[in-house]
């Protein structure tokens, strides 16, 4: 069972406190804030306390800005607030730091979801074998996993960043037929399977099989194609030309309707 020391649980309560102390006193000390009873000290502290130790410390730290404040800043001497200006500054310092401290929480969770995601994603594919290609129908720029690199034998700077190089790799007695089941696809946002042959840089020749899907824009326009690709050279049966698949219930276009034939 893992065990937590607790002092590191601690430790972001104990730098929010310092951080408070630090902005009470530079508050105090510097006439000019101290003269106008500002609160901008205090925001800054907050502002270093949601990226160090997250929502709860930074709100335990606006709870002590706002104890401080009354306390040590806004006349009368204690806890009491005499004027309607520190009372609306206050409490427009504690809206805002507080929106601040959420959106932040926010903003930090949906980053640590999106990058377990990506590593679990990145884990199955490469335990798979299976890579992900994304192409961006409004620039043509291709993003791949590293996965493709291998399947295609191209590493690196060697590997396409763009769809006319991409398909540039098929062989050439199947690349007019890929095309034309990626544009159908496009066209018509059906999801597409299909076989093809791709030539590596030496020539050798290597069996895919290709799953995609058309994704669309918030105005329902295509917008991007996510595709999935294996090596199929070793598979039984992979130099057999199966029909391509577009969708269970639509036929291929007649003209879209096997895998280039192996030469």
């Amino acid at each position: 069972m893992l065990k937590f020391s607790r002092g590191i649980l601690l430790r972001p309560y104990v730098v929010s406190f310092l951080l408070i102390v630090a902005a009470t006193a530079l508050t105090l000390l510097w006439h000019p804030l101290h003269e106008i009873h500002s609160l901008s000290a205090y925001m800054v502290a907050i502002v270093i306390i949601a990226y160090y130790g997250g929502l709860l410390p930074s709100v335990f730290g606006i709870g002590l800005s706002t104890l401080s404040f009354a306390y040590f800043i806004a006349p009368p001497v204690g806890f009491s607030i005499g004027l309607w200006e520190d009372r609306f500054r206050l409490a427009s310092f504690v809206v805002v730091a507080l929106l601040f401290s959420f959106l932040h929480n926010a903003r930090i969770k949906a980053e640590k979801q999106a990058r377990s995601m990506f590593q679990r994603l990145k884990l199955a594919l490469e335990a798979t074998k299976i890579g992900v290609w994304d192409l961006s129908l409004e620039t043509g720029a291709v993003w791949h996993s590293a996965t493709m690199e291998e399947i295609f034998a191209r590493h690196g700077e060697r590997f396409t960043r763009a769809y006319e190089v991409f398909i540039g790799y098929v062989h050439p007695e199947d690349r007019d037929f890929v095309h034309r089941t990626v544009t159908y696809s496009i066209e018509h946002g059906e999801e597409f399977h299909i076989q093809y042959r791709i030539l590596l840089p030496e020539g050798e020749l290597r069996w895919v099989a290709t799953r995609g899907r058309v994704f669309l824009d918030a105005k329902r326009h295509p917008e991007r194609l996510v595709a999935a690709t294996e090596d199929m050279t070793n598979r039984p049966g992979a130099a057999v030309a199966p029909a391509a698949s577009l969708s269970p219930s639509i036929p291929p276009p007649p003209d879209v309707a096997l895998v280039g034939r192996a030469g």
